[in-house]
């Protein structure tokens, strides 16, 4: 092919991969674009961004027969098949789509071979809406950790700096959305899996109220903290389209047991001052650096300029939910070995004698499987952020002693939250997704207590939405940084995150009442409009290194060096 016809092919890509959501259906809906021609485009550039960053788990190959199956039923009938027809989109590991693979992170699963009978209903919704899904994107090891990295796929890198994590656990979600290579995704999220990766990675997501669109359960019976299926795409205006006709679904007709509850238009498009409670600090861990500081002031100013009241919330600091009651209680991979307590006022510093040996048998279960480093330091933090009185229900045998106490102290939490926030009479939350910008692959390890600034929502189970609001600028980095903690590792996690972070990506965190996701996705889109943070529109103009990990949870290094 001559270089003319090469560029013009490259052109045509890029004219595609720039377009929002709405644009895209706009464009496929009117037959000035075909499915072929969409598809091919978001594959080429999936293809790069796996090549930079190994986001890819697998490819979907039925997907280029459903586009062209759109495309002949458009030119048949006139008609689209849904109202997301023809738009390609990616799906989490461990979510099923038929004939395709489930590792969750896990060289056992990956060489089992065996492929999923049927999809899941999220992904049966999606293809009714005339969506396509084209691969499936890398999780980290049992979605336990919020990097991207397992034994099964190796470390997922960030493209807009591939010696950093793109955050998980719904890692190569955040890896190919944020590098402009699929529109949206399903991933899902029990501490922050949907909300850390879109905060690293410069895109949107929203973790929905447990049962409003699915309900994931870590275990069969296991009801204290379930995850949540949640959609990521690059802005908040396409997140709240897709999450408009998913909703408008009726998803319940499928799974009985969801409320069926549909989209509330009316709520999204209300014009009404929102009362805004904030804080920049109470939950979030370690201290915020000066570029989420200022994300923060930012994003208040912008809501503020739009009408909206801004009252500070402390819950932390005013004794309605201490972050120490938190990470005492916080044992949703557990159950209690005798009954539970609250052990807040005697809990030290202490490091958990969990050894990586322990840690394999209690968590993964399997000799025969390697832990990622990441997951060893997921059960092994300095901080004190969970119980001792806990274990892992597979070294009791499945004991359930002390469940119900447990089950009656996340209950009583969320009651005393729910009454501060309506005591204060607020409609939506804002505060910090991540402390600081995407962490370095090889300092995942150390971030176990991060997870408490998006954890504390799925506790409470609460809506809580991410959206990018600025870039990390000179200002910023000129200020320096005290991460305000102990721990030396820690520390460093920290302060090399803000290092060396100029130009990428800062998101803010917003949070609302149970059920609430349609007032949580209005807030989101007037924040970002507001902001009108640049970011937003150049994810396909991303040039990542390739780069990978030499070991599991190593520092990245560029692809040539390997040679």
């Amino acid at each position: 092919a001559s270089f003319g016809h090469i560029w013009l092919i490259f052109a045509v890509a890029m004219s595609i991969l720039k377009l929002s959501l709405e644009e895209l259906v706009t464009a496929l809906a009117k037959g000035h674009l075909t499915s072929s021609e969409v598809l091919k485009a978001y594959r080429a550039r999936a293809e790069l961004i796996h090549h930079a960053c190994n986001a890819v788990a697998c490819w979907i190959p039925e997907a280029e027969q459903g586009a062209r199956e759109a495309d002949e039923h458009l030119q048949r009938t006139g008609q689209v098949l849904g109202p997301l027809h023809g738009v390609p989109f990616t799906v989490k590991d461990h979510v099923m789509v038929k004939q395709t693979p489930i590792t969750m992170g896990m060289k056992k699963l990956q060489n089992s071979g065996k492929t999923s009978r049927r999809d899941e209903h999220l992904v049966t919704v999606f293809r009714s809406l005339g969506a396509i899904p084209f691969a499936k994107s890398t999780m980290s090891q049992l979605g336990m950790t919020i990097g991207g990295g397992s034994p099964a796929h190796g470390d997922t890198l960030n493209p807009w700096d591939t010696r950093r994590s793109s955050g998980g656990s719904s890692a190569g979600e955040g890896a190919l959305i944020g590098g402009g290579a699929a529109p949206f995704g399903i991933g899902s999220d029990v501490g922050g899996s949907v909300r850390v990766p879109a905060a690293f990675c410069g895109i949107s997501s929203l973790k929905p109220t447990c049962g409003r669109i699915s309900m994931m359960l870590s275990r069969p019976g296991e009801y204290f903290v379930p995850a949540t299926a949640g959609v990521m795409a690059r802005t908040a205006a396409d997140l709240s389209l897709v999450y408009s006709h998913l909703l408008a679904k009726g998803l319940n007709d499928g799974l009985p047991r969801l409320p069926p509850i549909p989209f509330n238009q009316p709520e999204f498009s209300s014009k009404r001052p929102l009362r805004i409670g904030y804080y920049v600090e109470e939950y979030t861990f370690p201290k915020p650096c000066a570029a989420v500081c200022r994300a923060m002031e930012e994003a208040c100013s912008a809501l503020k300029a739009l009408g909206h009241e801004l009252i500070e919330f402390k819950p932390h600091t005013d004794g309605v939910l201490p972050k120490e009651m938190v990470w005492d209680l916080d044992a949703s991979f557990y159950v209690s070995s005798r009954p539970y307590k609250e052990v807040v006022k005697e809990l030290k510093s202490e490091k958990s004698a969990q050894t990586a040996e322990e840690i394999k048998s209690h968590v993964i279960g399997v000799d025969s499987e390697e832990a990622h480093p990441d997951l060893i330091g997921m059960f092994s933090s300095h901080e004190p952020y969970a119980s001792r009185n806990v274990q892992h229900a597979g070294s009791l045998g499945g004991s359930s002693i002390g469940h119900e106490q447990i089950y009656a102290s996340r209950d009583k939490m969320r009651e005393r939250f729910y009454k501060a926030w309506q005591a204060s009479e607020l409609d939506v939350l804002l505060c910090p997704a991540f402390a600081t910008p995407a962490l370095h692959v090889e300092e995942v390890p150390y971030s176990a207590s991060n997870v408490i600034t998006t954890r504390v929502y799925n506790l409470l189970d609460m809506p809580a939405g991410v959206v990018t609001v600025t870039s990390v600028n000179h200002s910023d980095l000129s200020q320096g940084y005290d991460p305000g903690t102990t721990n030396p590792d820690v520390t460093r996690m920290a302060m090399r995150a803000v290092e060396d972070s100029l130009g990428l990506p800062v998101a803010v965190q917003l949070v609302t009442l149970p059920w609430k996701e349609e007032l949580c996705l209005r807030a989101m889109t007037e924040l970002e409009k507001a902001v009108a943070c640049d970011q937003n529109h150049s994810h396909h103009l991303l040039q990542p290194e390739a780069r990978r990990s030499p070991s599991l949870g190593a520092a990245p290094i560029p692809l040539g060096a390997r040679l």
